[in-house]
């Protein structure tokens, strides 16, 4: 029986991010890492493939960057049914096809010396007294910590004993050509049209084998009383576009959300990445993938390097990490947002730029408490709106949130 230090189920950004941070800070582990993915390279992954600019600076601290072609992106576009509002930075993000990205970051994992295993499925995993057991496609593995980052249905998350998260989405994506109303290829486009929808639309430029494309989309979280057919939303806004849906490949999955309040880990098990959950309000994947593998593999080092494999302080770790406080975050956000101050935050959104600005400056990675502190206190203050019908608190925050010292832009 092979025998493994970590063995990392799951060859997406989050599981190959895991190995290279891990074997980054501890490289004497280098050979005795491996990366368990069930489909071969290069596989397509469903994702309108967008990165924040933060995703491949963090990349960048240990010596990699990840040259595929991509759509660079220096704009955030907002529409609400209130209006709409852009932001811009000089290196905001960029799109990429995942096919392509994982591809690439797996063939940087394999020239690191760290095992990839592709075509391989983990069929079952049995916790022993030293760690776990694995049955795979390879025969039968031993490791004394595993990684989950095989997503929403994996087997580790049923092996730590989640149930379902109460952040459940379905999305649905296709690739079009572009038409006239689209916003320049360089801005990710998203559109909150209706309030009453728990979710967006979006637009962002793509590459499809060296053609450019527009990848359309619509995400949906399914929060209680909301069941609608995405297919059919999504087929509508085409239909206003002058394109047909029948004429495109639609691709549908699911995604979970991040609940703060969940332990994602167990002796010798954690999980990162879409095993985990994903910021439920954006549907945002790829650059908090990264950062989950950047968390644990510096996390990970530490703990085998004490022999601690308990990993009893990995929510506490995690919450106070930038990923994690961002996470976190966001998920107060999207119950403020999908409640009661919708409405009056959306007007705020479409008429002040400074809010559009702010959301734009945490995809790039300016996670700081000052940005939180600015999208919190809007938060609040229409909440206090909608609950008690004045626009005092608003006025209040408002001149608070003009200080410099308030918010970082």
């Amino acid at each position: 029986m092979q025998s493994f230090e970590v063995a990392i189920i799951g060859g997406g950004p989050a599981g190959l991010s895991t190995a290279l941070f891990l074997a980054n800070a501890a490289p004497h582990l280098v050979e005795r890492i491996i990366v368990l993915e069930k489909a071969h390279y290069p596989r397509e992954k469903v994702c309108a493939g967008g990165i924040g600019v933060r995703g491949d600076r963090l990349l960048e601290t240990i010596g990699v960057r990840i040259d595929v072609p991509s759509v660079p992106i220096t704009t955030l576009s907002m529409r609400t049914a209130h209006g709409h509002a852009t932001a811009s930075l000089p290196h905001l993000g960029r799109v990429v096809r995942r096919i392509e990205f994982d591809h690439a970051l797996a063939q940087t994992v394999r020239a690191r010396g760290i095992r990839v295993a592709d075509g391989v499925k983990v069929e079952s995993l049995q916790r022993v007294s030293d760690g776990y057991e694995l049955d795979t496609a390879l025969g039968r593995l031993s490791a004394r910590v595993v990684v989950g980052a095989d997503g929403v249905t994996g087997i580790t998350r049923r092996a730590l004993g989640l149930s379902a998260s109460s952040y459940r989405a379905q999305v649905i994506e296709l690739d079009t050509e572009a038409v006239a109303s689209d916003p320049a290829r360089s801005a990710l486009h998203f559109d909150h049209f209706d309030p009453a929808f728990t979710g967006y639309a979006w637009d962002f430029p793509t590459l499809v084998a060296g053609k450019p494309l527009v990848c359309r989309g619509v995400y949906h979280l399914k929060l209680p009383g909301q069941h609608n057919d995405i297919q059919q939303v999504l087929s509508e806004r085409l239909r206003a576009r002058g394109l047909d849906i029948t004429r495109y490949r639609n691709k549908r999955f699911a995604e979970c959300g991040f609940e703060p309040h969940r332990s994602y880990a167990a002796p010798n098990l954690v999980l990162v990445g879409e095993a985990a959950g994903i910021d439920a309000f954006s549907g945002e994947g790829i650059a908090q993938a990264l950062e989950y593998g950047a968390f644990a593999g510096y996390y990970l080092a530490e703990k085998l390097s004490s022999n601690d494999c308990t990993f009893s302080d990995w929510s506490t770790r995690f919450a106070r990490n930038p990923v994690g406080f961002d996470l976190a975050a966001r998920e107060w956000w999207m119950r403020i947002y999908f409640g009661r101050a919708r409405i009056p935050i959306e007007r705020h959104l479409a008429s002040r730029p400074a809010y559009v600005q702010c959301i734009a400056d945490l995809l790039a990675g300016a996670h700081n408490a000052a940005n939180w502190h600015f999208l919190q206190a809007l938060g609040a203050a229409t909440l206090d709106v909608a609950t008690r019908g004045t626009t005092h608190a608003v006025q209040s925050a408002l001149k608070k949130l003009r200080e410099p010292t308030s918010r970082s832009l």
